[in-house]
């Protein structure tokens, strides 16, 4: 816990499930006070859903406004950050073959 992802510090991590934290000081300064979780379900024997949560404070006409920015920019954003994760997991995927441990360093 404590380690860094993305905008988020880690506060909850369960390894095949949920990565959550709550805002980085840089980025609490940006958007105000948020959290989130990047959840996976999966689907099947090849294949998972990952959803994106966030919860971003919401009072204040201040607030409101980031909070409006955000979501524009989240939506761009966003798409790409789950098309490069997907991606890093389809690889990670086809390097690692049915009963072995995958190696970091492979690929």
């Amino acid at each position: 816990m404590g380690q860094h992802f993305l905008v988020f510090e880690i506060t909850e991590f369960e390894p095949g499930r949920h990565i959550s934290g709550t805002g980085r000081h840089p980025f609490i300064r940006m958007f105000g006070p948020l959290a989130g979780t990047y959840a996976v379900t999966p689907r099947g024997t090849n294949a998972a859903r990952l959803v994106v949560k966030l919860n971003v404070g919401n009072d204040g006409r201040w607030q409101r406004a980031r909070y409006a920015a955000l979501a524009w920019g989240d939506l761009i954003m966003m798409r790409k950050q789950l098309l490069t994760l997907k991606a890093l997991a389809e690889g990670h995927h086809r390097r690692t073959l049915p009963g072995q441990v995958a190696s970091r360093d492979a690929g």
